[in-house]
C-alpha cells in the first residue's frame, strides 16, 4: 500500500473528532453522537496523536509492562485515592493534587482544603475517582474527576469549578489542569520528545527531542501576537499538545485536550526535578451564582524501558481501545477532507 504523506494524513484526520465528550470509552459500550460545532477544527485535538504516532512509529501494537502498570496505579492512588507508601528503590513523588489555581490571591495549595474522595467502577475497563473541595464561605466547589484504566498504565482527569453560593466568587486565576513535578534518577536527564505544530511550512509536524538540562524552561502554545491569539490547538511551531517525557528507565506521555488557546511549560530545577504545568492560557475570572467552568482534560500514560517507539505504540494501543469514537461498537473511518483558513498573515483583517 502506498504510504500517505503526513500532511495529507493530518488533513484526513483533523475532522474526524467531532463528537461529544459524553461518549462512553468502554470497548463494549463506546458510542458517539455527531454534533457539528462552530469551532470543529479544535476537536482534532483528540485525533492528532494518531498522526504523531504514524510519523514516529511503525504500526505495531504494544502491551504495558507490569512495572509501568504498577507505577501508574501508585501515582493515581497517591493523588486521587489517598496514597500509598513509596517503594524504597524509586524517587519520591509529591502527593499534592495534580492541578492548581489561585483563589482570592492565594495559591490553592496554601488553602489546605480537605477533599471528599469517592471512587466507583464505570465498567470493566474504567474506574472513576473524584476529589471534591468546598469553600462554604464563598460557595466555590472544585471537583476533579479522574478515570483510571486497569488494562493500561494511563489516567486522565478534568477539573470543574462551580459557584453554588449567592454572590460572585473571589477572582480565580492561573488555573492549571496539570501541575505536577517529576523526579528523575541520579543518572541521566529528562528528554522531551514532541512534534512541531502546523505552520504551513515543510517543517510542520517535524519530530524533535529536547534535553532539559538544569535550569531549562520549555514553553508551548499556539501563537500569540500582542492581543491576537491563534486559538487553534495545533497551530504554530510550538502548537502540539502531546509530548513524550523520557527519563532514565522510562517516562510518561502527556496530552492536553483543549480545542483552543492552551499553554504548557516544562521547568527544570537545579536538582532532579521537572515541573510540568498546562491549562488554558491566561485565566482570570469570577463565577457568578450558578456559573461553572472547567479545565482542559489531561492524560498521562506511563511507560518503562528505553524504547520511545514502543512507548508511543503503547499510547496508540490505549487510544484505539478507549478513545477512538465508535458508532454501533464500530470504529469510524477517517474523514476524507477538511478546509480551514486562518494564519498570522490574515490576522490584521480580523476585527
Amino acid at each position: 500500500m502506498k504510504p500517505i504523506p503526513p500532511f495529507a494524513l493530518a488533513v484526513r484526520l483533523k475532522n474526524t473528532r467531532r463528537f461529544t465528550d459524553s461518549r462512553s470509552r468502554s470497548r463494549a459500550t463506546s458510542e458517539a453522537k455527531f454534533r457539528p460545532k462552530s469551532h470543529d477544527f479544535g476537536y482534532a485535538l483528540l485525533l492528532l496523536p494518531i498522526l504523531w504516532l504514524v510519523m514516529r512509529a511503525p504500526g505495531q501494537a504494544a502491551e504495558p509492562t507490569v512495572g509501568a502498570q504498577k507505577e501508574a496505579a501508585f501515582w493515581t492512588a497517591l493523588r486521587f485515592v489517598g496514597g500509598e507508601e513509596r517503594p524504597a528503590d524509586r524517587p519520591p513523588l509529591t502527593i499534592e493534587p495534580p492541578f492548581s489555581f489561585t483563589h482570592d490571591g492565594r495559591s490553592f495549595r496554601e488553602l489546605w482544603w480537605k477533599p471528599t474522595r469517592a471512587s466507583r467502577s464505570l465498567d470493566d475497563c474504567r474506574t472513576e475517582h473524584t476529589l471534591t473541595y468546598a469553600d462554604d464561605k464563598t460557595g466555590l466547589r472544585v471537583r476533579c474527576v479522574a478515570v483510571e484504566y486497569p488494562d493500561f498504565p494511563a489516567v486522565e482527569w478534568t477539573v470543574y469549578f462551580r459557584n453554588v453560593g449567592t454572590s460572585s466568587t473571589p477572582i480565580l486565576e492561573n488555573i492549571q489542569g496539570l501541575d505536577v513535578t517529576f523526579e528523575r534518577e541520579n543518572a541521566g536527564e529528562f528528554v522531551l520528545h514532541g512534534v512541531r505544530g502546523d505552520s504551513c511550512l515543510p517543517e510542520s509536524f517535524r519530530p524533535y527531542a529536547l534535553t532539559l538540562t538544569p535550569g531549562a524552561v520549555k514553553s508551548c502554545s499556539p501563537p500569540v501576537a500582542g492581543d491576537k491569539v491563534s486559538g487553534k490547538s495545533s497551530d504554530g511551531p510550538d502548537g502540539w499538545p502531546y509530548w513524550n517525557l523520557q527519563q532514565p528507565g522510562g517516562g510518561v506521555i502527556l496530552a492536553v485536550g483543549w480545542p483552543g488557546q492552551w499553554e504548557a511549560t516544562f521547568t527544570r530545577d537545579h536538582e532532579r526535578g521537572l515541573r510540568v504545568k498546562a491549562g488554558q492560557q491566561l485565566t482570570r475570572l469570577v463565577l457568578k451564582p450558578g456559573e461553572a467552568t472547567r479545565t482542559p482534560s489531561i492524560t498521562l500514560l506511563f511507560w518503562q524501558g528505553d524504547d520511545v517507539v514502543r512507548a508511543q505504540n503503547l499510547w496508540r494501543s490505549w487510544y484505539l481501545a478507549h478513545v477512538l469514537p465508535r458508532i454501533g461498537h464500530v470504529p469510524q473511518p477517517p474523514a476524507t477532507q477538511i478546509q480551514v483558513d486562518g494564519s498570522l498573515a490574515n490576522w490584521p483583517k480580523v476585527p
